[in-house]
């Protein structure tokens, strides 16, 4: 489950990046920082 997170785009809109904290089934909390970029085909 999330908790809560955040979304942020660069400026030059080529890279997306999330952050935030999670919940585990083992009941503690996790956070996690992942980054999306685009590639151009």
């Amino acid at each position: 489950m999330i908790v809560g997170q955040y979304w942020v785009f660069s400026s030059d809109r080529k890279r997306l990046t999330r952050w935030g904290v999670g919940k585990a089934p083992d009941g503690q909390s996790k956070a996690f920082v992942e980054t999306f970029e685009r590639v151009e085909k």
